[in-house]
């Protein structure tokens, strides 16, 4: 019984961030999804036909979407590569260091992309 009911709130809840974050994601974007857990909502965007990477310290994915596990602030992104939107969505919080994080958002976005923030 509890088991139905988590599974139906986590369902939900998933819906609700779809629902929440896909009109700012165009098809085609390219979205680095940090703190993404089980990378769920960055599976339901690709399927929207975004191009999606997820990023956490742990791994969880429970999907076939790219995962990248970084360490500190830094995100595991080299060189020129860029994201037309970063989430971070529920993440700050549970940074040591919000600000660098958001420096880090900042250095891997596209000229003309978005972070996405919600807290």
């Amino acid at each position: 019984m509890i088991r139905a009911w988590a599974r139906r709130v986590e369902a939900e809840h998933l819906a609700w961030n779809v629902a929440t974050v896909a009109p700012y994601v165009p098809p085609g974007a390219r979205v680095l999804d940090v703190g993404s857990w089980d990378c769920k909502l960055g599976a339901a965007l690709r399927d929207r036909g975004a191009r999606v990477t997820c990023v956490d310290v742990v791994d969880k994915n429970r999907t076939d979407v790219e995962l990248r596990l970084m360490q500190g602030a830094t995100l595991p992104v080299a060189g020129e590569e860029r994201f037309d939107v970063v989430q971070l969505l529920y993440v700050l919080h549970h940074a040591a260091d919000d600000l660098a994080l958001l420096r880090e958002a900042r250095r891997v976005i596209a000229d003309d992309g978005r972070v996405l923030v919600a807290e």
